[in-house]
C-alpha cells in the first residue's frame, strides 16, 4: 500500500510494482490530497492494473494515518507499505514472498530485507524482540502483514509521527501468540535518504 508524493520517484515505485512476475495483488494509493501530478502518475496504470487499481486522495494526519486508511480500503489478505520513494527490489519479490507464505501457513508477519539506498548495504538479517527494543526496527518496506493483525493487534499508533512502524512490529514481537518469520529474501530498496525517516 504505497503512501506517496509525486515526483520521477513514485513513478519508479509504481513502476516496480506493476512490473512483477507474479500479478495476484492489489495496489491501494493512498495520497494526502496532493495538487501535483501525483493523481495522473497513479491514473496511468489504470489500463495496466484495472480494477486491482484503488485510489484515495484526501487530507490525512501524516503517513501512518494513510496507511491506517488504506488498511481499511485493502481487499487482500497480506498488506506491505512502500513509500513513494521506495521501490520492490526485483520482478521476482511478490512471486518469491507468496511462495515463502505458501510454505509456511501459519505465518502472521513475514519480513525480509531491503537495500538501503544511502549505502547500498542490505538491512536487517532476522530478529527476536530483544533486537528490535534495543538495536533498530525491521523496514517496513521489506515487510507483510496479515491483515488480520490490524484488527487484533491495533492500527498504526498516530502518537508516534515517525516510529509508529516500529511500535506496531514490538506489539507484534511481543505477541506469543504471533508467528513472525524471517525469509532470506531482498524486498525493497528503502530510500533512507529523503522523507520523515
Amino acid at each position: 500500500i504505497p503512501t506517496f508524493n509525486a515526483g520521477t520517484t513514485l513513478q519508479a515505485c509504481l513502476d516496480s510494482i506493476a512490473g512483477q512476475t507474479w500479478g495476484d495483488f492489489e495496489l491501494v494509493l493512498v495520497d494526502g490530497g496532493s495538487t501535483d501530478e501525483t493523481l495522473d502518475i497513479a491514473n496511468s496504470l489504470l489500463t495496466t492494473l484495472g480494477t486491482r487499481l484503488v485510489i484515495h486522495s484526501g487530507p490525512d494526519e501524516g503517513p501512518y494515518d494513510a496507511m491506517n486508511r488504506g488498511v481499511s480500503m485493502a481487499s487482500g489478505s497480506w498488506l506491505q507499505f512502500l513509500g513513494a520513494d521506495d521501490t520492490l527490489y526485483a520482478e521476482d519479490t511478490l512471486a518469491r514472498v507468496a511462495a515463502f507464505i505458501s510454505e509456511h501457513e501459519r505465518s502472521d508477519l513475514v519480513y525480509g530485507d531491503s537495500v538501503m539506498a544511502s549505502t547500498g548495504v542490505r538491512h536487517a538479517g532476522a530478529f527476536d524482540l530483544d533486537r528490535l527494543l534495543f538495536e533498530t526496527n525491521i523496514c517496513h518496506q521489506s515487510i507483510f502483514y496479515r491483515q488480520e493483525l490490524f484488527a487484533g493487534i491495533g492500527p498504526f499508533n498516530l502518537r508516534y509521527p515517525v516510529w509508529a512502524d516500529w511500535d506496531f512490529n514490538i506489539r507484534c514481537f511481543s505477541n506469543p501468540a504471533l508467528n513472525c518469520r524471517y525469509m532470506d529474501v531482498v524486498v525493497a530498496r528503502y530510500n533512507d535518504l529523503t522523507g520523515l525517516s
